[in-house]
């Protein structure tokens, strides 16, 4: 579960190292392009992401390095979850209709 998002790749690797400090196995994931585009991520969007059963734990240690601006609470993550939902539909519904009126213009050139 994503418990964190931070400016850059620095920070999120801060907030790593300290969850590994406790015990807790965590993953740094970059949101954006990553080292492909620009050679480098140091300011490209980072999520820091743990296990369900460690989350409210790593929450809690995360809390601890004064950076509680960086913290996801529940609502923020279902409704981003949401938010790609809606994103997934809109683009289904563009292709069906992009489908629909290649079909037609197939269908109008063949009669």
């Amino acid at each position: 579960m994503r418990i964190a998002t931070f400016d850059g790749e620095p920070l999120a690797r801060l907030g790593q190292q300290r969850l590994q400090q406790e015990g807790i196995p965590c993953v740094v994931k970059s949101l954006g392009v990553g080292y492909g585009a620009w050679g480098g991520s140091a300011f490209v969007p980072h999520a820091l992401y743990v296990l369900a059963q460690d989350r409210r734990r790593a929450i809690g240690v995360i809390r601890g390095t004064d950076s509680p601006e960086y913290l996801l609470d529940s609502d923020a993550v279902v409704e981003d979850r949401r938010d790609r939902v809606v994103g997934r539909l809109l683009v289904a519904a563009a292709v069906a209709i992009l489908g629909m009126a290649i079909l037609a213009a197939i269908y109008t050139t063949l009669r």
